[in-house]
């Protein structure tokens, strides 16, 4: 019986992770018809539109394997946990905006006893030559990006694995799956600081997950998630845009 149990939970975490793996592949192909229409520059450089067009195909991907597996699934809209927040679910949004600023300033001051490094998202690489790309991305992480991330993983691979194993289980899982997946967006050669670096989405993921399960309303991991983003995004354009050794003040 305990053999059996954990051959489900196997198979459950594999098909979470394929589910996972889907949506980012799809999301790869979901943006290559854009570029057919948005210039790019010889140095990988776009427009401010350019750019928001690139980012919002990218996550019509996700989308597409939400939808694809509600249909795998035979599980109508019904399974989309999507409700107006509470009172119960907006302390749930502030004290998880809270609790992932706890998390990242934490780790950040572990970091610095260990002389570890971190390494920022790629996509905001741009901002740093344009601050302005970074204003654009503001309404971006909060209206897209979140939304879109956490649909997918809580409202479909978190949710999938509730019967296999325990909330904290699926929470704990998914939140796994979700850290290893964004490797690519903090590609640093030196591996270590890419560890560093997805043990932090790591410890964010698991707040998403863990107001998801208190809540089973998918807008609250959204809103802690698209506020959480779009906070950083907006102290990094403070820095960006004031600090005279980046060449932009």
């Amino acid at each position: 019986m305990a053999q059996r149990v954990q051959q489900g939970k196997i198979r459950a975490a594999a098909v979470a992770t394929g589910v996972s793996a889907t949506g980012i592949v799809l999301s790869v192909f979901t943006a290559i018809p854009v570029l057919f229409f948005v210039e790019i520059e010889p140095d990988g450089s776009t427009s401010l539109v350019g750019f928001a067009v690139l980012f919002v195909a990218s996550y019509v991907g996700f989308l597409l394997t939400a939808f694809g597996f509600l249909r795998y699934a035979g599980k109508g809209l019904e399974y989309f946990d999507l409700e107006w927040p509470s009172r119960r679910d907006l302390k749930y949004v502030a004290g998880g905006i809270v609790a992932i600023f706890a998390v990242v300033l934490a780790l950040g001051i572990l970091y610095t006893l260990i002389e570890v490094e971190t390494t920022p998202n790629a996509i905001t690489e741009p901002g740093y030559d344009d601050p302005n790309f970074l204003l654009v991305l503001v309404p971006l992480v909060i209206f897209v990006n979140a939304p879109a991330e956490e649909l997918l993983f809580r409202n479909v691979v978190q949710k999938s694995l509730y019967g296999p194993f325990s909330r904290r289980g699926a929470v704990v899982v998914t939140s796994a799956i979700f850290a290893l997946v964004h490797i690519p967006s903090y590609y640093h050669p030196d591996p270590t600081v890419i560890a560093s670096s997805i043990v932090v989405i790591f410890g964010g993921s698991l707040v998403f997950g863990w107001v998801y399960a208190r809540t089973d309303n998918l807008v609250v991991p959204s809103l802690v998630h698209g506020l959480f983003n779009a906070i950083q995004v907006l102290l990094l354009y403070s820095y960006v845009s004031t600090d005279p050794t980046l060449g932009v003040a």
